[in-house]
């Protein structure tokens, strides 16, 4: 074979990705996606969110432009990133529940410490100060 009909780099001549890079680029993905589950479950929703992004495009760049024949070859990988996707959707549904409950715990906490207030005698109960001083004299 003369050199200028070698492929560069593992790539085909016309630049289309081999089914090994394929394979390492959704081994990239999966990799992320198991670090953006640590991350979730740590709390860590800014740094899960960009490995997230991360994920998703070496996950694009492994599919793009695969014939059927080739995805077939890919499936057991392509099972496991959606199981993986599946363990992520649930773990940041939990983390949303989690914030959720959260809230509805700080509302009901500030509802009680105004309580306390007006019982304390800081704050009169139903009188409102008035926005506005009045210049009328009385």
């Amino acid at each position: 074979m003369e050199e200028s009909h070698r492929p560069t780099q593992g790539r085909h001549q016309d630049g289309e990705i081999t089914m090994t890079e394929r394979r390492q680029l959704l081994d990239e993905a999966l990799s992320m996606g198991r670090a953006e589950l640590k991350h979730l479950v740590a709390g860590e929703v800014m740094e899960a969110e960009k490995l997230a992004m991360a994920r998703s495009r070496k996950a694009e760049q492994a599919i793009h432009g695969i014939d059927k024949t080739a995805l077939q070859e890919l499936a057991d990988q392509l099972v496991e990133l959606g199981s993986l996707q599946e363990e992520l959707t649930n773990e940041a549904t939990k983390l949303k529940e989690t914030v959720k409950q959260e809230l509805i715990n700080l509302k009901k906490q500030t509802r009680r410490f105004a309580g306390y207030k007006v019982g304390a005698g800081y704050v009169r109960p139903g009188l409102k100060r008035p926005r506005f001083i009045s210049k009328k004299v009385e």
